[in-house]
């Protein structure tokens, strides 16, 4: 979690140096959607990866040996640089084509710009594929700081191909955005063959373990194929807004993503090859209790996290992205966006976690019929929202997050019908106290942002006190939310403090003598608490 959010803050100075050099414009509406075409096309294939490889990865490892997994590694390499030859070949030869799928609004010098970014970018979907396939062998080796990491590198390339572009060509940031690409694989090979890793050529589509494969990640390909769509018409219903639209809706959901990046995706990426080795050993006891720890950690953090950003969404965004080009018209449209997409984040945390429930049990159909549900109701809101409404560009935000709501009760209900009770009270208990906890944290802060305004404006005379009255917000907001989640006994906290000791206290020096005591009191406790939990669990079966 920490190394990733290293790697979103370079991806927020990645986004305030292209806001600022560009602003929301008709230069950035063509980035953002020559990005958006590898990315989309690319994790057509790349999610079905990372989620089928895993599991089959594992099994094959546990069964018959290093060697044999490192040979099916090899196969999905090939089968995802085939892929990715196609999806080259397909842009280069049928530019106009691809650019209409994805923004049929744009015309004149946008449409030139966007064209020539897709011509060049597009080469950037080989290490995307690439990266997608070690990242999966690398979580299946129980190695998370290397892929948590590689954004680093790539942000740090992209901020230096925008201000090159700046003070030259926009067309710079299109080969920068090749190269970041290419970055992150000399960050992730010398780990990949740490890990033992050794490259052969070996191509079989007949080979058993390929057709599991293939097999297993369709209906996740198809799945991620209707959310492609989905996004498709999103790009197209955007880009027939207001010039500029297009890129508010991409910096508000760039803010979004930081909390997706961080907490899910780490979370996730940790609970998925756990998850899967107890899917594989039958242990569905121990996979009930992971995944309701996933979930009420994600709720721990992503619910405080949305009522902080929909109360301060335009503060945020000012905060953020409010300087140079990107003008007040532009902070309002990307705070009305932030706003509505906060209303689902906590539930794109929930849905991640069950997702990866079915795809560690080999169910892979379940949430491709969930994703085409939520699809649909994204998309028939969008329109309702778009012909009947005067929310433009923030109505597509708020039919995404009612989307996100739909998708995750379908998932929920269905893995309960699947694997039977999921500690439903545990969980409901857990997100009212917290819900309770953020709540009350939200409304003591915009008060406090309010008083301290009033107070240091007829006083201090310093042109960026608005901006540092919002960061002693926020921050007070995070230290009582914390405070208010200890005193409603929020057990994934205690969890959490107490790992905290057990891990970094117990080694400063003052600490050492009290060491043992404490973790012969620890096991003790543990012990005590195991077979306590055993026997409330098997009540709540019951």
């Amino acid at each position: 979690m920490l190394l990733v959010t290293l790697a979103k803050i370079t991806g927020f100075l990645r986004e305030i140096t292209l806001s600022y050099f560009f602003g929301a414009s008709e230069i950035t509406d063509a980035y953002f959607v020559a990005q958006t075409i590898p990315r989309v096309l690319i994790k057509f294939i790349g999610v079905g990866v990372v989620a089928g490889f895993i599991p089959i990865y594992t099994r094959i490892k546990d069964n018959q040996g290093f060697e044999m997994a490192n040979k099916f590694t090899n196969q999905v390499l090939h089968l995802s640089f085939v892929f990715s030859t196609f999806i080259v070949l397909l842009v280069l030869f049928f530019p106009e084509a691809v650019l209409f799928a994805f923004a049929s609004g744009f015309d004149g010098a946008q449409k030139d710009f966007a064209i020539l970014f897709i011509r060049i970018m597009v080469f950037a979907t080989y290490f995307m594929s690439f990266q997608h396939v070690f990242k999966g062998f690398l979580h299946a080796n129980n190695t998370f700081w290397a892929p948590a990491i590689i954004g680093v590198p790539i942000n740090i390339v992209i901020i230096a191909s925008i201000f090159i572009a700046s003070q030259n060509n926009p067309v710079a940031m299109a080969y920068g955005y090749v190269i970041a690409t290419a970055s992150q694989m000399a960050l992730i090979l010398p780990v990949v063959i740490k890990k033992k890793f050794s490259y052969r050529i070996n191509i079989s589509l007949t080979d058993d373990k390929v057709k599991l494969l293939l097999i297993t990640i369709l209906p996740i390909m198809l799945s991620v194929g209707v959310n492609d769509i989905n996004e498709i018409i999103s790009q197209n219903i955007a880009s027939q807004f207001v010039e500029g639209s297009l890129s508010a809706m991409n910096y508000a959901r760039r803010l979004n993503s930081f909390m997706n990046g961080v907490i899910i995706s780490a979370i996730t990426a940790a609970m998925f090859p756990i998850i899967s080795r107890m899917a594989a050993q039958g242990d569905i006891s121990r996979l009930k209790k992971v995944l309701n720890e996933s979930v009420n950690f994600n709720l721990l953090i992503l619910v405080p996290a949305a009522v902080g950003g929909m109360i301060f969404s335009q503060e945020i965004i000012s905060l953020v992205f409010g300087r140079g080009e990107f003008d007040d018209i532009a902070i309002g449209k990307a705070s009305r966006v932030l706003f509505f997409l906060l209303i689902g984040l906590p539930f794109i945390g929930l849905k991640n976690v069950f997702q990866r429930a079915f795809f560690a049990l080999n169910d892979t159909k379940t949430p491709l019929l969930v994703t085409i549900l939520s699809v649909s109701t994204k998309l028939s809101f969008a329109l309702m929202i778009y012909f009947f409404t005067n929310l433009e560009i923030a109505g597509l935000a708020l039919a995404t997050s009612i989307a996100t709501i739909v998708g995750f009760i379908f998932l929920f209900l269905f893995l309960r019908k699947k694997i039977g009770v999921l500690k439903l009270k545990n969980m409901v208990m857990t997100a009212l106290k917290i819900l309770v906890a953020s709540l009350l944290m939200g409304i003591l802060v915009k008060w406090l942002y309010v008083q301290l305004l009033s107070i240091t404006s007829t006083v201090i005379s310093f042109s960026y006190i608005e901006e540092l009255v919002i960061v002693v917000s926020i921050l007070t907001g995070a230290l009582v939310y914390f405070i208010l989640v200890l005193i409603f006994r929020v057990k994934e906290v205690e969890t959490f403090f107490n790992l905290f000791k057990r891990k970094f206290l117990l080694h400063i020096p003052n600490f050492n003598n009290k060491k043992d005591t404490n973790n012969k009191i620890f096991e003790e406790d543990r012990g005590n608490f195991l077979n306590k939990e055993n026997e409330i669990n098997d009540i709540e079966d019951e």
